[in-house]
């Protein structure tokens, strides 16, 4: 070995002292060993992240990497240098708000951490769609509130997924994720407050409601207490619990909404769940269509209750028929990794009436915001010819399978019916995420 390398291995070995670790020592040597130029040719091909990350091991590497080092990094190499060093800085996780690195404290949920009031500001930063309905009834503003409770913040399972791939003290435990809430109110349902008489178009009295306001309140919903107590006489009570699990190194969500009540008859049910418009995920919502909804019209009435696209609500073109997916109590999003199941039970002698949906989401492994399943989940989109086209999917036989993505173009090929979609999925996929959750918590 020559003097010169001599020299260069002893100053690399004693600068690494107290910074960031280094190569095991085998492979430390051996490159440490090779002359200045090939080290000179291997660092000119590596990508800049990595240059940086490369002189951050020590003095030596880092003189050899100087000239890179006074170049400020940006935008997606800035966002792979950090999120690696990341993996070697306990209690810290990356911002994708502020491409920084923040401080962590893995003991409490992400809400009560620093730094959490600003981290919506980027592209699918936040899982929270908005209410697509008609107001046939006057909802409680609690009821919003509880249906904001939905909201999941992509830094939440990204630092879930964090502590699963890199320990502990990179992220938050998957309980984090688990939530309950419930609250209790009386509700008049015998009047439908939408309609005026006789009229053609409906639709033209949807509105949109956005509960991303709701985030910011504090009042407290009585949750769990609530258990205890039994239902007031003819007051409804609304539950909401969500659980997450792990699977195969994904996240998946169960979400599950149940309303009791006393019994009413179907028209009046029908007016509080068209009211309350439950999204099932960005695509698709639950809705009921009461016979106020048909006065003047030759249109079907849909079995009840159903299911709608929620793109194709405010379209002219579109019909009830092409709005409504399915009628089945349960299906699947053909835009997006989310199975559904509805119930309805009505008992006239116990006065009672129970309405569920549950829900089943992939969401990835959630590295980063414009990975391809959470970016499905999140988005909406105006309308599926726009934006649907195929790619690859390995589904749970091993086969290769042909499903959605999205892409901004737009192309006549594609269907104007959101239900003609059901022939990207096929039946080997449909129901996937469902199985898979069901299995996990089966074991």
């Amino acid at each position: 070995m020559s003097e010169r390398q001599n020299q260069r291995l002893t100053e690399a070995e004693t600068s690494v002292q107290g910074n960031l670790q280094c190569l095991d020592d085998t492979i430390s040597s051996f490159f440490m060993n090779m002359p200045n130029e090939i080290i000179y040719m291997i660092i000119a091909l590596v990508p800049r992240p990595w240059k940086h990350s490369l002189g951050s091991t020590c003095k030596f590497l880092s003189m050899l990497t100087m000239g890179e080092l006074r170049t400020r990094l940006e935008g997606p190499d800035r966002t792979k240098f950090l999120t690696t060093l990341q993996k070697d800085v306990p209690n810290t996780y990356y911002c994708y708000c502020c491409a920084r690195l923040r401080p962590l404290d893995p003991k409490h949920e992400w809400k009560t951490q620093h730094h959490t009031g600003g981290t919506s500001d980027f592209k699918n930063s936040r899982w929270l769609p908005d209410i697509h309905h008609i107001l046939h009834v006057q909802l409680p503003k609690d009821l919003f509130l509880f249906l904001s409770k939905a909201n999941i913040s992509f830094m939440e399972p990204y630092l879930v997924m964090n502590q699963h791939f890199l320990g502990p003290s990179h992220g938050l435990p998957l309980q984090s994720l688990e939530r309950y809430e419930a609250f209790e109110t009386v509700l008049e349902l015998k009047e439908c407050l939408n309609y005026r008489g006789q009229f053609k178009n409906y639709r033209k009295y949807m509105i949109q409601t956005d509960l991303e306001p709701c985030l910011g309140r504090k009042t407290q919903l009585p949750g769990k207490s609530l258990d205890t107590v039994p239902r007031g006489k003819d007051a409804w009570r609304f539950t909401f619990q969500m659980t997450p699990k792990i699977i195969d190194d994904k996240l998946y969500i169960s979400r599950a909404y149940t309303v009791v009540g006393p019994w009413v008859p179907e028209e009046d049910l029908k007016r509080l769940i068209e009211t309350m418009a439950v999204p099932l995920c960005s695509h698709l919502s639950c809705a009921a269509s009461p016979l106020c909804c048909h006065q003047g019209t030759d249109e079907p009435k849909p079995r009840f209750p159903f299911i709608h696209a929620r793109q194709l609500v405010y379209c002219d073109w579109a019909d009830t028929r092409e709005m409504i997916v399915q009628h089945a109590d349960h299906g699947s999003c053909v835009l997006c990794s989310t199975d559904y199941e509805t119930s309805l039970e009505q008992n006239k002698m116990l006065n009672e009436t129970k309405f569920q949906i549950t829900t089943w989401h992939c969401l990835g492994s959630c590295r980063s915001p414009d990975d391809e399943l959470w970016t499905h989940i999140v988005s909406s989109g105006d309308h599926p010819c726009l934006w649907a086209s195929q790619i690859t999917y390995v589904s749970d036989d091993g086969a290769q399978s042909p499903v959605h993505r999205y892409t901004p173009r737009r192309d006549t090929n594609f269907p104007s019916r959101f239900q003609d979609y059901t022939c990207l999925i096929p039946e080997s996929y449909v129901g996937a995420v469902r199985r898979n959750f069901e299995a996990a918590c089966s074991e």
